[in-house]
């Protein structure tokens, strides 16, 4: 059986630095830091490796709890139109009319769910392709193709409509 109090001491600061590297709200990092030592503590019985050499179990259980976290995450927010008026400028001082910031949100609309999750961690949370796939739990190659396949589907749609 696994000390679980030693393993807290040993890989608590550890597992909050991981957490915090991959999930940017400090109240999440600190609910799945909570859920992670739940899981071991649940799970201490079953493991059958060394009891010297748990930082495999202990980091694959953080993994999971990670990737979970973005699954179960759906959280789709609607685009606030009445910040931009027809020619104005953006908080960020692009210009985009009304019919483009529509027409944007119907293209988003049009992609797959995954190809959407992979243009929302990019772009909104402005994450490299590389954490992408490790939220998706796809692999690199196959993030990148779907990234590159939805910027075409936007770009096309775009371009015919505007």
């Amino acid at each position: 059986m696994l000390d679980c109090k030693r393993i807290y001491a040993d890989y608590s600061d550890k597992i909050q630095a991981y957490l915090k590297k991959h999930v940017s709200d400090a109240d999440i990092v600190s609910d799945l830091h909570s859920k992670v030592f739940q899981k071991i503590v649940e799970h201490a019985d079953s493991y059958r490796g060394n009891p010297d050499a748990v930082s495999s179990f202990v980091y694959t259980i953080t993994k999971s709890c990670v990737i979970d976290y973005y699954r179960t995450r759906k959280t789709f927010e609607e685009i606030d139109f009445s910040l931009v008026e027809d020619g104005g400028v953006t908080a960020e001082g692009d210009f985009f009319s009304q019919h483009t910031l529509e027409s944007l949100a119907h293209a988003l609309e049009m992609l797959s769910a995954e190809e959407r999750q992979i243009i929302e961690i990019c772009y909104w949370q402005q994450k490299a392709l590389k954490t992408a796939a490790f939220i998706t739990g796809l692999s690199y190659g196959a993030v990148k193709l779907r990234h590159r396949s939805a910027l075409e589907k936007l770009r096309n749609f775009m371009q015919t409509v505007c």
